[in-house]
């Protein structure tokens, strides 16, 4: 509240509790994501060797 982010501790309580809401919804939808990539047919089999390539650094 001191910050300005809420209007009240009530309103911090509930944008608290909205997020943590949120956060376990994304990691179930992720867990879901994980299973469906990790049992999926290959669809383009010709690009399976991509995988394997090494990847540029990103820093």
């Amino acid at each position: 509240m001191a910050e300005g982010r809420a209007a009240s501790r009530a309103d911090a309580v509930r944008r608290g509790i909205a997020y943590l809401d949120r956060a376990q919804r994304y990691r179930g939808e992720e867990q879901t994501l994980l299973e469906l990539a990790r049992t999926i047919d290959v669809v383009y089999p010709d690009f399976e060797a991509l995988y394997d390539l090494p990847h540029p650094k990103l820093d």
